[in-house]
């Protein structure tokens, strides 16, 4: 596609390609070339004019993605506009869950940093008479080192001359029908309660007032006292002072002023009692071991069993000392069960041999990674390479090896599996056996926004949005991964991914209301037993062993047997 450049110094012609493609919405196509990126309408009627290009560029925050140049197709009609590109980022929603921030490392106090760099550029929006309107968490952007917050969809924002074009239901304010400075500032609380505590506010059950918008109406949020909530969310007591007075005025007096301004220096996190889980009259529960930091990850390969904890690197109980990287991905030695740590930093992979304690040799560079079982894949432009060790002696050699093509900018790395959007079609990509490489076309992701995806032994677990509503669709896979089963879930609370599957095919798995489900991963199987239990917690992270169901709470791990 040739797109030309509105410019005071005269037009440029660019060629967008599949290549620069990075994502679809329901207006258009986003491309990115050179630190820009570029939104082409779907309807060239529905152009931002360009006197509103003029009105938003009253924001001079530099972490506001606003439109900044027409584009014009080979007739000089508009069809878009370009602004700065923003790489290597997520979408505010994938910090919600608790597991993320175990992972990554993300404490209280990135989150406030956030939180407060988030008001204050709204703070300066509103100096300019400009209201975002629809405040929800996919139009903000965090880099990957949680020091700064983007804000995106900026032709949508509401400015002297042109109304707001959208809104989404989850932050939208039921008792005021005009949009003002206080409106963004009930949806900026609804979504910066759930960033403190990895809840929409007016989630979790209440025992007579069913669903989101009859409780918003009744001013009913999750801290009310009738209102029950998955184990897994943050307490509210981390919740700085002033902005939980803030929170209950707001979203349960149904009170609209702005949020605390004085400094929030400190969050004060409450010492969190872990009590040791004990089995009952329906499961066999055994305590295995006791880690001096939280549990982040166990896997077990051909009996080589590693822990990483948010400090330390175990093989079997052997605490390896080393620097631990909460990213870290692990790849086992095909010959010798070497346990080989794996991390990306600024485009380097460094590798370390965890059980010798020394460093393979290599020169190997990626633009992203992940891991599935005891194999690590890296992604170079469009290539996608498994790690591959040679073993000689006691050197051993990290050679990558291409297994097959993506697309570049619009791949995305999660736990064991790409999601690639081809123009607005979804593609999976799935690495079940080292050097195999199969892609599968999902069309029922079409129109979402793929925000969590997990695959294990013919099982995929997808999270998208779409219209402020998280939905996970579960598939299971036939052998030949030519076609799959689907199981939907609709409008759940966005509480992360967590299941395993036993070497016998059995899937465990718990779900957003702390149900533990029960089925096989063949595709034509379609029975699922579920468990509802309150020895059942959203904060057990499930892993395999073999045909063993283990799960970490805290620093401990478990192991789990139905009687």
């Amino acid at each position: 596609m040739d797109v030309i450049i509105k410019g005071t110094n005269g037009p440029k012609k660019i060629r967008l390609s599949k290549n620069q493609f990075i994502s679809s919405g329901g207006e258009g196509l986003i491309y990115a070339s050179n630190g820009y990126a570029y939104k082409i309408y779907n309807n060239s009627k529905t152009v931002i004019p360009y006197a509103k290009i003029q009105e938003l560029s009253l924001i001079k925050d530099l972490n506001v993605i606003k439109p900044e140049v027409l584009l014009l197709n080979n007739k000089n009609q508009p069809v878009g506009y370009s602004m700065k590109h923003i790489s290597q980022s997520y979408s505010l929603c994938q910090l919600f869950p608790r597991v993320f921030r175990d992972r990554t490392g993300l404490d209280l106090k990135g989150i406030l940093n956030l939180i407060q760099k988030m008001q204050k550029t709204i703070i300066n929006i509103h100096k300019q008479k400009i209201l975002i309107v629809d405040l929800n968490e996919m139009n903000f952007l965090v880099s990957k080192n949680f020091d700064n917050v983007f804000f995106i969809d900026v032709d949508s924002y509401q400015t002297k001359s042109f109304p707001a074009t959208a809104i989404m239901e989850s932050i939208r304010d039921r008792h005021n029908k005009i949009f003002s400075e206080m409106t963004d500032w009930f949806s900026f609380a609804v979504v910066s309660f759930q960033m403190f505590t990895s809840i929409h506010p007016y989630k979790g059950k209440h025992p007579s007032i069913k669903g989101m918008e009859d409780r918003m109406m009744a001013n009913i949020p999750v801290f009310h006292k009738d209102v029950k909530f998955p184990k897994n969310v943050l307490p509210f007591d981390v919740i700085p002072k002033a902005y939980k007075d803030w929170y209950k005025a707001v979203l349960y007096e149904g009170k609209r002023f702005a949020p605390p301004s004085d400094p929030v220096q400190l969050i004060v996190i409450p010492t969190i009692v872990v009590t040791t889980v004990v089995g009952n009259e329906s499961f066999d529960i055994t305590e295995v071991v006791e880690y001096d930091t939280k549990i982040i990850r166990y896997m077990s390969v051909n009996g080589t069993r590693v822990t990483i904890t948010s400090d330390d690197l175990y093989i079997g109980s052997k605490k390896i000392f080393q620097t631990c990287n909460k990213n870290m991905h692990i790849a086992v030695t095909p010959l010798m069960n070497k346990v080989i740590s794996v991390t990306l930093v600024d485009g380097d992979v460094l590798l370390y041999n965890s059980t010798d304690e020394d460093i393979p040799k290599h020169d190997i560079k990626a633009d992203d990674i992940m891991s599935y079982k005891d194999r690590v894949y890296i992604k170079n432009n469009d290539k996608v390479s498994e790690l591959s060790f040679v073993e000689m002696g006691k050197n051993i050699h990290a050679v990558p090896k291409h297994i097959g093509n993506v697309m570049e900018n619009s791949s995305k790395f999660y736990d064991g599996v790409i999601i690639q959007n081809v123009l607005g079609s979804f593609v999976a990509s799935v690495f079940p056996t080292a050097g195999v490489h199969h892609q599968i076309q999902c069309p029922e992701f079409k129109g979402y926004q793929v925000i969590e995806a997990k695959y294990r032994d013919n099982v995929l677990m997808v999270i998208a949005s779409k219209k402020g509503k998280y939905d996970k669709f579960i598939l299971k896979f036939d052998d030949k991964f030519s076609s799959y089963s689907l199981r939907k879930v609709d409008d759940i609370s966005y509480v992360g991914i967590n299941f395993a599957v036993l070497d016998n095919g059995l899937v465990v798995h718990i779900n957003e209301n702390e149900e533990l489900e029960i089925f096989s991963n063949k595709k034509d199987s379609g029975t699922v037993k579920v468990i509802d239990h309150d020895i059942i917690q959203g904060d057990m992270k499930l892993f395999s062993d073999g045909v063993q169901v283990m799960f970490s709470k805290g620093k401990k791990l478990y192991k789990l047997r139905m009687k």
